[in-house]
């Protein structure tokens, strides 16, 4: 699987300014020695290795994905990950913080020890009117199983595979957005809106925030 680099705006920079004697002086001032300002920028990287790791990921597209924290990792597996299915995994994992790219606890798995498949119903998840992001529950509020809304995928899975892939937004004046379907026409979008309906193969009603 190809790992996805995930970026993050995030940077410690230092300031070191020379003071002349009697205070700072912009350069050209006649009231004062000019004085050099040296600008050095670091990006500090913090690490932390945990030898005996527990992830939950799914495989969608070319990528593995956790669960928690949705991040997209590289995973030194032989065995067949399954697009469709989810898996515990126990490995030898780094977790990376800073740096330029902003790291916020990013998994770098060194190996892996074990990889098991899991039922989702085993999978801690929020539902869907927790929280519009990440991989959350359906549940009675509209067709499917799961929903997974987040970097730059919109997808519903259901009966073991992901049924319903999402390419856009479409947002409504009355503040309600959906999900939708490259090429799904946005008048029949609003049409299927107007009718009640939540969720099909053309958009996906988020409910409101």
């Amino acid at each position: 699987m190809k790992a996805l680099s995930i970026a993050r705006l995030a940077a410690a920079s230092i300031l070191s300014v020379g003071l002349a004697q009697g205070g700072c002086a912009a350069p050209g001032d006649e009231g004062g020695e000019a004085v050099e300002v040296v600008e050095d920028v670091t990006d500090e990287m913090w690490d932390g290795r945990v030898a005996d790791a527990e992830l939950c990921v799914f495989p969608y597209a070319e990528n593995v994905i956790t669960v928690e924290h949705p991040q997209a990792v590289g995973l030194p597996w032989d065995g067949a990950l399954e697009e469709g299915k989810f898996y515990k995994v126990v490995a030898d994992v780094t977790y990376l913080n800073g740096g330029v790219a902003g790291y916020v606890d990013y998994p770098q798995v060194n190996s892996v020890a074990s990889c098991e498949e899991v039922a989702p119903d085993e999978l801690d998840l929020p539902t869907l009117e927790e929280t519009r992001y990440g991989l959350v529950r359906i549940g009675d509020y509209a067709e499917g199983e799961l929903l997974f809304h987040e970097l730059g995928i919109a997808a519903v899975w259901s009966d073991g595979a992901w049924t319903w892939r999402y390419d856009g937004e479409l947002k409504l004046d009355d503040g309600t957005v959906a999900l939708c379907r490259e090429g799904a026409g946005e008048e029949d979008v609003r049409a299927g809106i107007e009718e009640g309906t939540l969720s099909c193969a053309d958009f996906f009603v988020l409910p409101a925030s």
